[in-house]
């Protein structure tokens, strides 16, 4: 096939960008002869029988600030398929419109792309369908944590007259709708651009149900990670804020859940119901806007308390239908046994020591005991299943058994008296077993959740190296 090359692009207007980015620093690039033509051909003819309309009045925020109808009008539909989207990222990747997305990335700081959504989306317009102006998907503020990502427009027929006449793809001055400029539909041809500017899919001037009065286009995204730092029990905000700039050093957004002990006594569906985070995830994902944006994210667990809020943050996530995979987890002083609370008797005792150590009154150190005692009493018992089912064996046969098939980072010691590393054994075992790509460090001498502040390079290290093995 023809080496896709970079065709003559036009100079976007102003204002077209959501945010005032600078025009020469804008993500915007049209690539021509990315697909072949039996490609297109292909595609049209697989996914057409699946068409469906989808017409209605959509309601937008215009850029001025006003409410308005968007009458919005095509065909719609979608395929998986994971295999043709990795082969139409790698001619991306061959290309030279690779380095606008490398720079795209290095200005948001949001890490590098992990490829193309694997949801392909073929639309067809006829007669007086069109798509008004919009951005593709409405970019929440910065404290949320969402970043915009880059649209990937596939045209699978000839504009300009050829099959269809009309159907550009304009990018418009939001402020003076007159000022716009175009890009023709050509077979083949890929137009990239960031969700921030304002566009539109301008109506085709044969109002005729022909065959060859049709435009179609595929639509997918380009993918790009985002680290839930899930933290451990009662953990302070600056600590657990460490992990995360230790990812956004490295070039990836960041979202962080934290964890207390009244997690263990409450059912799944009340952990992080509410919370800020989960809320973010789901605004980033774009579910409410047309479905545009699928997630990508990288769980770091931390301890027992990070186990049980990815296991929570997930479980809600999937139930209000946002659309995300999971390429990778980090397992941070965890998992705890799949074996339950029994793993833990032999030592309680020592687990009291280290919590009273520094408390040199005899009554205080009786009292502290007695009341960590009783806590303990109570969690045996929610554990042991008189409160419901056991969180530990829960999240074991999730996280390990269920989710076999996602590559996992164990990062442990043996010098761990919380979570100790036969506990952590087990479960590389298990994984190992199941068949899951993983790598395993043992810090040695460190104690639980201090890995990272003993060994600081060699902990990032090993975060760098599993990443870049097994997210490329």
């Amino acid at each position: 096939m023809v080496e896709p090359t970079l065709a003559e692009k036009p100079t976007l207007p102003t204002n077209v960008h959501r945010y005032g980015c600078v025009k020469d620093d804008i993500m915007f690039e049209v690539l021509d002869s990315v697909l072949t033509e039996a490609e297109c051909r292909a595609l049209i003819n697989r996914m057409s029988p699946a068409l469906k309309s989808v017409s209605g009045a959509l309601s937008r925020l215009h850029p001025l600030g006003e409410q308005r109808a968007s009458k919005t009008e095509y065909c719609l539909s979608v395929m998986e398929n994971k295999r043709f989207a990795d082969v139409i990222w790698q001619r991306l990747m061959d290309s030279e419109a690779f380095a606008s997305i490398y720079k795209y990335t290095q200005r948001e700081g949001c890490g590098m792309p992990l490829g193309l959504a694997p949801r392909l989306r073929l639309l067809r317009y006829e007669g007086s369908d069109r798509f008004d102006a919009h951005y593709d998907r409405i970019v929440p503020d910065e404290a949320t944590g969402s970043e915009s990502l880059i649209t990937v427009l596939i045209y699978l027929n000839d504009g300009g007259g050829v099959d269809f006449s009309g159907g550009e793809t304009l990018y418009i001055n939001p402020e003076n709708m007159a000022e716009s400029v175009g890009v023709v539909p050509r077979r083949g041809r890929v137009v990239l651009f960031e969700h921030c500017l304002y566009h539109s899919g301008s109506p085709l001037q044969h109002i005729d149900d022909s065959a060859n009065q049709r435009k179609y286009v595929m639509r997918t995204d380009i993918l790009v990670p985002l680290v839930l730092v899930c933290g451990w029990m009662h953990a302070p905000s600056r600590g657990v804020a460490k992990y995360a700039n230790l990812f956004q050093r490295l070039g990836y957004r960041t979202e962080v859940v934290e964890s207390h002990v009244g997690h263990l006594f409450m059912p799944p569906a009340w952990i992080h119901a509410k919370s800020p985070t989960v809320a973010a995830l789901e605004s980033a994902a774009s579910i409410a806007n047309n479905d545009d944006t699928e997630l990508v994210i990288i769980p770091h667990l931390i301890s027992g308390g990070g186990c049980i809020s990815w296991y929570c943050v997930e479980r809600h996530l999937r139930q209000r239908g946002v659309r995300f995979f999971v390429p990778a987890m980090i397992f941070d002083s965890s998992p705890n046994s799949g074996k339950g609370f029994d793993v833990f008797e032999g030592s309680f005792d020592k687990i009291l020591d280290d919590f009273t150590s520094t408390t040199t009154s005899p009554v205080k150190r009786w009292i502290a005991r007695t009341v960590l005692k009783a806590g303990w009493a109570a969690v045996m018992l929610r554990w042991s299943g008189r409160f419901g089912p056991d969180p530990l064996q829960r999240n074991f046969a999730k996280l390990i058994i269920a989710d076999a098939a996602i590559p996992k980072l164990f990062l442990y010691s043996s010098n761990d008296v919380i979570i100790t590393a036969p506990e952590v054994e087990e479960a590389i075992a298990a994984a190992a077993a199941g068949g899951t790509p993983l790598d395993q460090v043992n810090f040695h001498t460190s104690l639980h959740v201090s890995h990272y502040l003993d060994y600081p390079e060699v902990y990032e290290q090993s975060i760098v190296n599993f990443l870049t093995k097994y997210v490329p």
